[in-house]
């Protein structure tokens, strides 16, 4: 997570101006927390699956990361989508359990808990782009294969009009221009997906800031566990060495040039032993 970088979508500053317009920039900044936050969510289950992203897109109402979950199994895919609103859930009931303790400071926590639990709220309506309607596409792709996502766009576009709808009938009465903001975040999200942040496999190759000096970490692992578990045990910041055994056999030492190359051109699902196969097929 240390290397993501943070980019400001356009759309972000119109809200930043009526944040100060209309006196809420706190409540705005709370709100731009809890976005990344939940982001962060994402990215630590990803993480734990082998992949991390590249940067997360700040945009007027909330942040956002493409998943470029291809090769992913469902149950990752659907894991990382469920990771953000997790994520937002945890901290709210963290500071609702803690108005019991103290209860003073509910004035000054409760719009981090409305933050919290609209972003996870929210984020779960089966509707594309948004973590609900990721896992949708994950469980539709299981019933219909590729013609998951076009299902998943059209739903999205559906609800997009909806939305927009409700923001018109509202200027009959009073303005919702949430309504507005949101609708617009949805339409860009539908539109650049392709263009933003996504997930990448997690490198291990060696930097030249670790060859100027740091610590070896020596793992052993059965020849049965996959690659996807062997990068769980790996450290982003040491040399990672590994020592692959068959049963009480030794068959592979990996140095750790090695096992940065396995990661890179292997199948997460992989079996080392498969693995190590694949990559030794590939060097002739």
């Amino acid at each position: 997570m240390a290397g993501i970088k943070i980019k400001i979508h356009p759309l972000f500053y119109p809200v930043l101006i009526l944040s100060l317009i209309y006196k809420q920039f706190f409540l705005f900044l709370i709100y731009v927390i809890t976005a990344l936050l939940h982001e962060f969510g994402h990215l630590y289950v990803a993480e734990k699956n082998g992949y991390s992203g590249e940067k997360i897109i700040l945009s007027g109402y909330g942040a956002n990361l493409v998943l470029d979950d291809k090769g992913l199994k469902t149950v990752d895919q659907i894991k990382i989508a469920l990771a953000g609103p997790f994520f937002n859930l945890i901290i709210a009931l963290f500071f609702i359990a803690f108005w019991w303790i103290l209860p003073d400071t509910y004035p000054f926590t409760e719009s981090i808990v409305t933050a919290s639990l609209s972003f996870a709220l929210i984020n779960l309506l089966p509707v594309y782009p948004l973590d609900g309607g990721r896992v949708l596409q994950s469980l539709l792709t299981l019933l219909i294969g590729d013609k998951s996502k076009k299902v998943v766009k059209i739903l999205g576009i559906i609800f997009t009009v909806l939305l927009s709808a409700l923001f018109i009938l509202s200027l009959f009465n009073t303005p919702n221009y949430t309504l507005l903001i949101f609708t617009a975040f949805l339409v860009v999200d539908l539109i650049f997906t392709k263009n933003q942040s996504r997930l990448v496999k997690i490198k291990f190759m060696l930097s030249s800031g670790m060859l100027r000096g740091g610590f070896v970490k020596r793992i052993a692992v059965d020849s049965s566990v996959t690659v996807k578990r062997l990068i769980s045990l790996l450290s982003t910041d040491n040399f990672n060495e590994v020592e692959v055994y068959k049963g009480e056999s030794l068959i592979k030492r990996l140095n750790p040039f090695e096992v940065g190359c396995l990661i890179e051109n292997s199948d997460i699902y992989f079996t080392l032993e498969k693995a190590i196969a694949t990559l030794k097929n590939g060097e002739k």
